[in-house]
């Protein structure tokens, strides 16, 4: 289902409308505005080894402040995040007690996901539009977050895909990702989460579908070029079989980012992201990345945070398809 009109949210953004996002929620800073902020102490002020000694803690979190308040005005939220991250391992490496290690994580709910690709594709196949239907499931996807404050497990992620049919979407900017892909010359698809990519697979048949078939577009699809939380990296596109559909590479190596920040990709990804004729790209921390850049992006995700649902006026946890351009 598609809507037109049903609320007020904003999907369709403008150049002033981007720059204007980190400027929505009360904000010191002109990146990282306070909610961000809260969220980043909330995860990771207290997130060291269990066995960790006064001194060492002290250090740890002495340092995290620093971090934040080195670079609230020049980096967004993922962005630090990556720095706090290195820190974190540079202190205590990362076999530690009471460090999370989402290798076996990632590679659970990619297996998971994994199940439900028959039924899932029976029910793209006989929708009144697969492509719609598709979109609605690689939203849905965007669930398996490990970052976000919302719980995930079996259960929350089957609940959310048996939900899938009822994502609405503006029908407008639906009808303009359509006529983009049949005319794009090349597709860059960005993704976000383990698990999630399972479905974007399943999009990603109907995005081939839907484009011309002579010549063919290029279609390349840009993971993470190292493990963030649970973030999608060249092993999740293979175990998911991302590969089969369209040509896979990531970001750069050691890019550890929780999204697409352009400075820090190889010359390889940068390329192929700028020259794009389409760009789809999932999730929020892509989002935040880019909203800036200036590129023309549709973007695929759940509002999972007050940042969102404070700037889209959505709800909780709501899909959105918008058209940064």
């Amino acid at each position: 289902m598609t809507t037109a009109g049903k609320n007020k949210i904003k999907t369709d953004l403008n150049r002033a409308d981007c720059l204007s996002f980190y400027r929505t929620m009360a904000s010191s800073h002109a990146r990282l505005p306070d909610v961000c902020e809260a969220c980043l102490m909330k995860k990771g002020y207290g997130h060291y080894p269990s066995d960790a000694s006064d001194e060492e803690i002290e250090a740890y979190r002495e340092e995290f402040l620093k971090i934040i308040a080195r670079h609230a005005d020049d980096m967004c939220a993922p962005e630090i995040t990556m720095l706090l991250d290195e820190m974190r391992e540079r202190r205590f490496g990362t076999g530690r007690k009471g460090l999370t290690d989402y290798a076996p994580v990632k590679r659970h709910f990619n297996e998971f996901m994994l199940r439900f690709v028959p039924q899932v594709e029976e029910d793209i196949r006989s929708a009144p539009d697969p492509f719609l239907r598709a979109m609605q499931y690689a939203l849905t996807g965007n669930v398996i977050d490990f970052a976000s404050p919302e719980r995930v497990d079996e259960d929350s992620v089957s609940a959310a895909l048996a939900r899938a049919r009822e994502i609405l979407l503006d029908s407008g900017i639906v009808r303009d990702l359509k006529e983009r892909v049949r005319t794009a010359s090349s597709i860059v698809y960005l993704t976000d989460n383990c698990g999630e990519v399972v479905m974007d697979r399943l999009f990603l048949r109907e995005i081939k579908a839907l484009a011309p078939s002579s010549p063919a577009p290029r279609i390349t699809v840009i993971v993470k070029g190292a493990p963030a939380v649970n973030d999608a990296t060249i092993e999740d596109a293979l175990q998911a079989g991302l590969d089969k559909e369209a040509e896979v590479i990531g970001n750069g190596r050691g890019n550890a980012v929780g999204g697409t920040s352009i400075p820090l990709m190889d010359d390889k990804s940068r390329g192929v992201l700028l020259s794009a004729g389409l760009i789809i790209s999932k999730g929020m921390g892509n989002f935040e990345t880019l909203i800036e850049s200036g590129l023309d992006i549709f973007h695929l995700f759940l509002c999972k945070c007050d940042l969102f649902v404070n700037f889209f006026q959505a709800e909780r946890m709501q899909g959105l398809l918008v058209h940064q351009h």
